[in-house]
């Protein structure tokens, strides 16, 4: 049967734990290092890697993985420049979301009521359905991890 020595410690915010197991009748163990921690949104596809040496043996083993974060949409409204030749009589917004996975729902709101047919990270807003040219337009995103919404003031060009 094996000796096991355990040890752990905690360092930055990160939690190692390694388990050595002395292998039967041999002067070889067998070492689990794993490694609990707590990322950021900003850590999203940061290399990790593990390099392990033994005083025996010179030669590195290593390994290396890419971190996948799951997070909710993180959500920008921009209400969009006209071009010259669209009309006045319509706004434009883009939802942009950062979320992993990506967002598979949209939703708009006018003065918090609803928008109803509008389910995709772009808006046309038709000024003739409004009865004020003062308002607020908001988009909620959803993923699986959840949901966040954004809203900007509605900048409306009075001729």
């Amino acid at each position: 049967m094996g000796i096991e020595i355990d040890f752990n410690y905690l360092a930055q915010k990160s939690e190692t734990s390694v388990k050595s197991i002395k292998l039967y009748d041999t002067n070889t163990f067998r070492t689990i290092s794993i490694v609990k921690i707590v990322p950021k949104r900003g850590d999203n596809n940061k290399n990790i890697s593990c390099v392990a040496t033994s005083a025996v043996s010179r030669q590195e083993k290593s390994s290396l993985t890419i971190l996948k974060l799951l997070f909710k949409p993180v959500v920008k409204v921009i209400q969009d420049t006209p071009k010259e030749d669209e009309s006045d009589e319509q706004l434009r917004f883009t939802c942009f979301t950062e979320a992993r996975p990506k967002a598979s729902k949209f939703e708009w709101y006018l003065n918090d009521v609803k928008l109803s047919g509008e389910d995709t990270d772009e808006l046309v807003l038709d000024t003739n359905i409004m009865k004020t040219p003062e308002g607020e337009v908001k988009c909620m995103a959803t993923n699986i991890i959840g949901q966040a919404a954004n809203a900007v003031k509605l900048q409306l060009n009075c001729k």
